[in-house]
Order: C-alpha cells, then sequence, then structure tokens
C-alpha cells in the first residue's frame, strides 16, 4: 500500500519537519483473502505532532469495499511502522450490515475479527 499525505500549514520545508494536527495520510489498495475480494480506503488525521509519519498520532478510518458489502473501522494509531495496528470494525453493508470487532493490520496484511 502506498501512503499518500496531505500536508497542511505549517508545510513541510524538509525531510526532518514534523507532521502536525491536521496533516492527512490517504491510501487505497486491493485486497484479497477469505473468498472477499475487493478494495481497502484508509484516511487518517494528525491528531499529536510527530516528527516524522511513524511517530506522529492518527486518528483513522478505513473502508473495506467488498463483493458483497463494505466494512468500515476506527481507530488511533501509530501508522507506517513495524508495530500492529488494532481498530474497532464500527459497521458494515450488505452482507456485513451490523459488523462489529477489530481490524488489525500487521505486516501489510489485514485481519479482519468480527464479533
Amino acid at each position: 500500500m502506498k501512503l499518500s499525505e496531505v500536508d497542511l500549514p505549517p508545510l513541510i520545508r524538509s525531510k526532518r519537519s514534523p507532521e502536525t494536527p491536521g496533516d492527512e495520510v490517504i491510501a487505497a489498495s486491493k485486497v484479497s483473502g477469505g473468498g472477499a475480494g475487493g478494495s481497502r480506503y484508509l484516511m487518517c488525521a494528525a491528531a499529536r505532532k510527530g516528527a516524522s509519519v511513524e511517530s506522529a498520532l492518527y486518528s483513522c478510518q478505513v473502508t473495506y469495499n467488498l463483493a458483497d458489502g463494505t466494512i468500515t473501522a476506527a481507530g488511533v494509531a501509530r501508522i507506517g511502522g513495524s508495530a500492529p495496528v488494532t481498530m474497532a470494525i464500527t459497521g458494515g453493508t450488505g452482507a456485513y450490515a451490523g459488523a462489529s470487532g477489530t481490524a488489525t493490520s500487521a505486516n501489510g496484511t489485514d485481519t479482519l475479527t468480527p464479533s
């Protein structure tokens, strides 16, 4: 998954410029597995300043657009590093209507665990 950044003032002037509240990270990627292929759309806004994308704290929302419906998840996390990120599944549509549970992303693999 390739991350794209939306930089709000104060603007990043060098590689050493910090991430500041309001800066956004946006990504889209294909997903497969479990018989349900589709796409993943991620949008995170910096909530706490950090020296880099990896050290800032973000409020994130992710939508999995699958063949038989969507699953949405949200949470607060540090992104782009090697530590797993776990978010709450907040709902869904179609076959996933009323979904809850957790979505964990680690090493480029997402695992959805409904409850």
